[in-house]
């Protein structure tokens, strides 16, 4: 009897899976891509004095940061991210933005001083990963200097709890 119950048992289980995996899963957030970025050359960006960790924006672009590999924007009250500055976007949940990305309103980039420091898109490209490690930016003193515009857990694009 307890093999014939355990046989049951596996046929049903196996049976699940054909079926979910026939009927596939789709789940639809339906929220349009925002417009393309079109940049003439690869962007320079600044980096946003906002604590430990390293988050960059590209000045004049309101709502697009760089932090840990990805790109992340926010349009249109929605997030979404991207491996390339151009896209393709994806929409996310704004619990899978870094909250240094979150805690710094979109239009920050506009307030940033004139003059700041810009970075070349290539030199970017290549050292992120070593400067975000070694804290590279601490050792400079523009950044250092401009400590009344670190952002750091001031505000926040978080929804309001309801």
């Amino acid at each position: 009897m307890k093999k014939i119950a355990l046989l049951v048992f596996l046929i049903a289980i196996i049976g699940m899976r054909v079926v979910g995996a026939v009927a596939g899963v789709s789940i639809n957030i339906n929220v349009p891509p925002p417009p393309p970025l079109v940049f003439e050359r690869p962007p320079d960006v600044v980096v946003v004095p906002s604590g430990t960790s390293d988050v960059y924006m590209v000045p004049n672009t309101v709502g697009l940061y760089f932090h840990g590999g990805y790109w992340y924007r926010f349009h249109g009250d929605h997030w979404f991210r991207a491996s390339l500055y151009s896209g393709p976007w994806r929409p996310i949940g704004v619990s899978l933005v870094p909250r240094a990305v979150v805690a710094i309103p979109p239009n920050y980039i506009l307030g940033m001083p004139p003059g700041y420091h810009r970075i070349h898109y290539a030199d970017f490209h290549s050292h992120w990963r070593d400067w975000g490690r070694t804290h590279y930016w601490n050792s400079h003193s523009w950044y250092r200097d401009h400590s009344e515009h670190r952002w750091g857990d001031r505000g926040s694009h978080r929804p309001p709890e309801r």
